[in-house]
């Protein structure tokens, strides 16, 4: 009798077939932790500048900070943040929301007050609605990769560009 060598045709198909079935199964679930990593990501990092600035800012406002005015006490978070920063969560423009009358109120962290160097007290940290931070890979990258909003009572919205 003649001795068997190698496999079949038959044999490497239905292989083939089991590993693209498992690969189908697979994969979309690697990539649903990859994304819920992502999102944690952003979420720690969040946190992390929404305290920085929530400090500054209560700084400021009890007089017992070395920021000039709200730009810069703001300014001086994300600078302390962005210092920090070891992966690809780095803030690249901040908006800050308010919460007073009810009203639509927002204000970029480099914009002009009318002429003063603080924005109205509207935007106390005790006033804020939320804080809308835009992330970047690099410092030197000026496309946004992702936003968060950050509400008060913690909760964060992520939102992928």
């Amino acid at each position: 009798m003649k001795k068997k060598n190698g496999f079949t045709l038959i044999e490497v198909i239905v292989v083939i077939v089991i590993l693209a079935v498992l690969m189908a199964v697979a994969v979309p679930s690697v990539m649903s932790y990859m994304d819920s990593a992502n999102k944690a990501k952003y979420y720690a990092a969040s946190r992390s500048v929404t305290q920085k600035i929530n400090v500054e800012l209560s700084k400021l406002y009890a007089g017992d900070s070395d920021a000039k005015n709200y730009n810069s006490a703001v300014k001086a978070a994300l600078n302390s943040y962005n210092k920090s920063v070891t992966g690809d969560t780095y803030v690249y423009a901040t908006i800050v929301h308010s919460s007073i009358n009810n009203a639509a109120n927002s204000i970029s962290i480099d914009q002009d007050y009318n002429g003063k160097t603080d924005p109205p007290k509207e935007y106390a940290p005790e006033n804020i609605k939320f804080i809308t931070l835009y992330f970047t890979n690099s410092l030197n990258n000026i496309n946004p990769t992702c936003y968060c909003n950050v509400y008060p009572n913690k909760k964060i919205d992520y939102h992928s560009m």
